[in-house]
C-alpha cells in the first residue's frame, strides 16, 4: 500500500504507478484533509428479548380485552 500527502498547482493530478500494481485493481481516493472521511456514527443497541417481552405482553393484553381502541395500542406501541 502506498499513502502519501499532496497539495495540488492546478486541477490536474498525475500519480505514477509502481509496477507490481500494473494489471491489479486498485482503489484512489481523493480527499481533502480538513474534510472528514467517515460520517460519525451512532452506535444503537437494542434489546431484542426486552422488545420481544414488550410486544408478548401487548398481545396478552389485546387477548385479554384490554386495548379498547386503536389509539389505545398505538399509544402503548408509542412507549416502545
Amino acid at each position: 500500500m502506498i499513502r502519501t500527502v499532496v497539495t495540488p498547482k492546478d486541477t490536474d493530478l498525475h500519480i505514477a504507478i509502481p509496477s507490481d500494481y500494473v494489471g491489479k485493481q486498485v482503489e484512489v481516493l481523493l480527499y481533502t484533509t480538513d474534510e472528514p472521511t467517515q460520517l460519525p456514527s451512532t452506535e444503537i443497541i437494542v434489546d431484542i428479548y426486552a422488545y420481544n417481552k414488550d410486544i408478548d405482553d401487548a398481545m396478552k393484553r389485546i387477548d385479554d380485552g384490554n386495548f379498547t381502541t386503536q389509539e389505545d395500542l398505538e399509544k402503548e406501541m408509542e412507549s416502545w
